[in-house]
């Protein structure tokens, strides 16, 4: 098996009440990391997804082929985040032909050194980034976001989110805006 897609048979974002009710975490995921040649994980299914690092990083060992990586719909994971920087590391150095990700993550949690990013966590693939409901807030924050995505992501042009597909996020949207202008600036 190279191909795991879920997709909603609609192409507009949306979440019903049982939709939100149904949790894809640590517990729902291991059976497909016996399927060791995927290339392809696309699970854009608007329910909720309670994820961490253990479980990132599980998926990136079992699936180390991967090109295209989305865990859960555009509009996020209806829950917090709990994917941190590290996460995204041992993701990337895992996965060095990933070239598509859609992927909240904690913006909040702890900053790596600058010394634990290494040559083997630099993708130079990916250009746009779809991050769902990841929260960014504060200049500072701006700014130590920016940073580590321009490590590690050093062609990024483009960050894409929740605030895409609703106009009441103009906050959350200008927050991200700050991020992606320092992206260009430096």
């Amino acid at each position: 098996m190279k191909y795991v897609e879920k997709r909603p048979r609609s192409s507009q974002p949306r979440q019903s009440t049982f939709e939100a009710r149904i949790v894809v975490d640590g517990f729902t995921l291991p059976p497909l990391l016996s399927f060791k040649d995927l290339t392809i994980v696309q699970l854009d299914i608007p329910c909720s997804f309670d994820l961490g690092d253990t479980q990132l990083k599980a998926m990136a060992e079992a699936w180390p082929r991967l090109r295209r990586f989305q865990l859960g719909s555009m509009m996020g994971w209806h829950l917090p985040p709990s994917i941190t920087f590290t996460g995204i590391l041992h993701l990337l150095r895992s996965c060095p032909e990933l070239e598509y990700l859609v992927l909240p993550f904690d913006t909040s949690s702890e900053k790596p050194l600058p010394s634990m990013i290494t040559s083997a966590h630099i993708n130079k693939n990916i250009t746009y980034l779809y991050i769902g409901n990841a929260m960014v807030s504060g200049e500072g924050d701006q700014s130590a976001v920016a940073w580590f995505l321009r490590q590690v992501f050093p062609n990024l042009c483009g960050i894409g989110g929740q605030w895409s597909y609703q106009t009441s996020s103009t906050v959350l949207s200008a927050n991200w805006e700050g991020v992606v202008s320092l992206l260009r600036c430096k």
